[in-house]
């Protein structure tokens, strides 16, 4: 987990949906960063993607 955080290697799209779900994050927010995720797959670091998970889990928390 810490070297997804730390952008040191990519989330991959079957990890990212189950911290989606288990964050409870909506289904329409879930599409689209799964989708971007099957975008990024095989690079490293989170980016763009990183930011909008760490968003989507402080909202799901609210």
């Amino acid at each position: 987990m810490s070297r997804i955080e730390n952008a040191r290697i990519a989330v991959s799209a079957r990890d990212l949906a189950a911290l989606l779900h288990y964050y409870g994050t909506p289904e329409d927010v879930r599409a689209e960063l799964l989708a971007m995720v099957a975008n990024d797959e095989g690079r490293t670091g989170c980016g763009r993607l990183g930011r909008r998970v760490e968003k989507a889990v402080r909202l799901s928390r609210l």
